[in-house]
């Protein structure tokens, strides 16, 4: 008895493993042909019950502050060449965008950075000053 219950779950086993795949493509097929319908299910599922979501994040947010902390920390330090760049490629669209606009006189004569009235966006740190 214990033999034969040992052979059917490794048949059943090795049936999982070849049906996986086949399986596992038409959950994704289901999910990119209805990706509104769920996508207005979940919003639908959040906006009625979003007093109690943010509850619950403000609790756990709370409890935890030290460990969000140092994920930031640890998340900043590992993208932080990313982060830099974008924060650059901001400015530096920001910048293209306000030469086009007339900037007044009072903005150019207390501008410290530059004559146009630009300056940059403080974020992290003035690393910007060396890039």
């Amino acid at each position: 008895m214990a033999r034969d219950k040992v052979r059917q779950a490794a048949s059943r086993r090795k049936q999982y493993e070849k049906n996986r795949d086949k399986e596992l493509a038409v959950v994704r097929s289901y999910y990119e042909q209805n990706k509104e319908k769920i996508a207005a299910g979940k919003r639908e599922y959040y906006e009625q019950n979003k007093e109690r979501i943010m509850a619950r994040i403000k609790a756990y947010r709370q409890k935890n502050k030290e460990k969000i902390a140092t994920g930031r920390k640890e998340y900043f330090e590992r993208n932080k060449d990313k982060i830099l760049a974008r924060n650059r490629e901001y400015d530096r669209k920001r910048h293209a965008s306000d030469l086009d606009d007339t900037v007044s006189e009072t903005a150019s004569e207390s501008s410290a950075f530059s004559a146009d009235g630009w300056s940059p966006r403080r974020s992290h740190s003035l690393a910007f000053i060396l890039n």
